[in-house]
């Protein structure tokens, strides 16, 4: 047997663990391989080689003329159960390219379906035979295409089922759970966010008042600066006016103190505006970032839910199936044993007809033995006749 892989790492660490003489791990380069050397060749995904032909001719080159190449397909219009833990990316080949690309190497190929059932198994210890209720389920699609294709056809074989554990079931209602929690939390911190941005929206409409209050004092400073400056070069023009000057020249250098301290206030102000501006832009980058984040939790839940509600629609058309196929199986045990009966009365009449032959047969040879007796007393007579004539 021999297990084949991309994966350099994987087939070495496979050799190590479970090498030996009947299996052996290698990696998928088949050119030293003899043509014809396999019976089976198992692939668990076809896709790849679907998409390159050329790896699949080699594929077919192993196979044997009494050999089988047997592979899956995903069908991604039926449901599987593992996508109710991951999802689903890319688009795998469709059934039709698979026949496509198999139908030059192989004269037979014949295709079975692989489909999910869920629910409950009910079995005593020496219960015989399996009875199946499938009036939950409706029509649906196989998630996976089972091909078996060969030189020679294969032989059939009855439905097969396989039964798995619940716990990734459980766990993906776990992951569910995680997900309205993560939802829940981002939206109780969207509200906090909500009010950390209108108290800085309204410490910023205080300030943005606080400063056009500000501005006229300063222009009235301004103002009067430049009207003290202007009375202080006439004083200066006036020898008798030094008194005056001195007075102005206090008033000026007063006001230009007052207008450096409201320019001083003014910046700060600017610049306690700028701040509050940033942080509020900061905020309303978080809210928006909470905002994505929230409706990514909800797109995801609503994801899960509609996953979960198509899982018991799928589950509801695969009972109604199942149903009406324990329907069709009773008719045809109905069928069988009315097949089972005549078959009996056909066999009791051939037995009779065999008996009524033998008797005849028999009959037929004791009427012969009389005959032959007969002919033999004829013969004596006659020889008896012409003694006594002579």
């Amino acid at each position: 047997m021999v297990a084949c892989d991309e994966d350099l790492a994987a087939v070495e660490a496979a050799q190590k663990a479970y090498g030996g003489p009947t299996l052996r791990f290698r990696a998928n380069v088949y050119d030293d391989l003899e043509p014809g050397s396999f019976d089976v060749v198992l692939v668990a995904d076809l896709a790849p080689y679907v998409r390159a032909p050329t790896l699949l001719e080699e594929l077919a080159r192993l196979v044997s003329k009494q050999g089988h190449l047997i592979g899956g397909l995903r069908n991604p219009g039926g449901l599987a159960l593992w996508q109710l833990m991951e999802v689903e990316e890319g688009a795998p080949p469709t059934y039709g390219q698979l026949l496509d690309v198999l139908a030059p190497h192989f004269a037979h190929v014949e295709v079975a379906t692989q489909s999910p059932l869920l629910g409950y198994q009910l079995a005593f210890e020496r219960g015989e035979g399996l009875q199946v209720d499938g009036s939950l389920i409706r029509g649906g699609e196989a998630a996976y295409f089972l091909v078996v294709a060969g030189q020679e056809p294969a032989r059939s074989v009855d439905p097969t089922w396989v039964q798995l554990p619940p716990e990734p079931l459980a766990f993906t209602r776990g992951r569910l759970d995680e997900v309205a929690q993560r939802a829940k939390g981002w939206e109780e911190r969207t509200g906090k966010l909500k009010e950390v941005v209108s108290k800085l929206r309204a410490e910023l409409s205080d300030r943005e008042a606080e400063v056009a209050s500000l501005k006229p004092s300063l222009e009235v400073a301004r103002e009067e600066g430049a009207r003290l400056s202007a009375q202080l070069e006439q004083a200066r023009q006036t020898p008798q006016a030094a008194r005056e000057r001195d007075e102005l020249s206090a008033k000026l250098r007063r006001r230009e103190l007052e207008q450096q301290v409201l320019q001083e206030r003014l910046s700060d102000a600017e610049r306690r505006l700028m701040q509050q501006r940033l942080e509020m832009e900061d905020a309303q980058r978080a809210q928006t970032e909470a905002s994505v984040q929230v409706l990514a939790a909800q797109e995801a839940h609503r994801l899960e839910r509609a996953r979960r509600e198509e899982v018991g629609a799928s589950l509801e058309e695969t009972r109604e199936r199942l149903t009406q196929a324990y329907a069709q199986v009773r008719d045809l045990q109905d069928e069988i044993s009315n097949l089972r009966i005549d078959r009996e009365k056909d066999r009791i009449a051939a037995d009779r007809a065999q008996e009524q032959a033998e008797d005849r047969r028999r009959y037929a040879e004791a009427a012969r033995e009389r005959e032959l007796r007969i002919a033999g007393q004829y013969s004596s007579a006659l020889a008896a006749v012409e003694h006594l004539k002579d």
